[in-house]
């Protein structure tokens, strides 16, 4: 008998340790505002920031879907409503995806933007498992960001080759810089890069004053600052790269 509760709580542990090694990544949620309207975001009615935001990041979401709510800051614009937003492709594979608030004649709505899926078999940003995600809530509740908003950068990892060119890809299917950039952003801030990597979006830009403005933006996210060099060299004019080194001097001291 105490051959079999043996080899029963062996097999047990077994399963357990193979689901987990298995699991489905969670999903991840952007909603930004197009014209920059402040917003509260609730999400099965649970309020996800503390401060309003144009541009918020949510991750480690795991159900499929879930009913979201937008309350902007200015009182006189309406409610948002959308019942079972999905996080999840027609494959029910998890997705870090985007949504933008948009306005029309008819007032706000919320409509999909893009998404790339979730990473596979490890927790977001490459972190431990009892180390706490951000979920954009506040500081008590942020993943590895400092006080100042920017990335302590110890645990986080670049994508690797196969993520880095999907999402390299989605970025260059778009056709303009300003979708470009949208997309760019949206992504190097669910998935950390290196330097390298970030050089390579920057050359996907026609424009070197749109190069710098990803390579200021995606600073925060680079898991490699020390290489920053690589992604100021793509830069065509010198007053654009002193901009970028200037930039990255005050940050790095921040």
């Amino acid at each position: 008998m105490k051959k079999i509760t043996l080899i029963s709580i062996l097999a047990i542990l077994f399963n357990s340790f193979t689901a987990a090694a298995y699991r489905q990544p969670a999903a991840s949620l952007t909603v930004f505002a197009e014209d920059g309207a402040k917003f509260y975001l609730l999400l099965d009615g649970e309020r996800y920031n503390a401060r309003p935001s144009a541009n918020l990041y949510i991750d480690n979401l795991t159900n499929s879907a879930y009913d979201c709510t937008i309350v902007f800051q200015d009182r006189y614009i309406p409610n948002i409503n959308m019942r079972a937003l999905p996080v999840i492709n027609a494959h029910n594979v998890m997705q870090n995806v985007t949504y933008r608030i948009v306005k029309d004649r008819r007032g706000y709505k919320l409509m999909y933007y893009s998404s790339v899926p979730a990473m596979q078999n490890q927790p977001q940003y490459g972190a431990p498992d009892n180390y706490p995600y951000y979920n954009g809530y506040g500081s008590d509740r942020q993943h590895n960001r400092r006080n100042d908003g920017y990335y302590n950068h110890e645990y986080n990892r670049a994508m690797n080759n196969a993520e880095f060119n999907e999402a390299k890809n989605a970025i260059a299917n778009n056709h303009f810089d300003s979708s470009r950039m949208l997309m760019a952003k949206q992504i190097v801030a669910a998935n950390p890069m290196s330097a390298i990597q970030i050089a390579q979006i920057m050359e996907l830009f026609a424009f070197d004053s749109s190069k710098l403005e990803f390579a200021k933006y995606a600073f925060a996210y680079c898991v490699d600052t020390q290489n920053y060099y690589k992604a100021v060299n793509v830069l065509s004019f010198s007053s654009s790269k002193d901009e970028l080194n200037r930039y990255i001097m005050q940050h790095n001291n921040a």
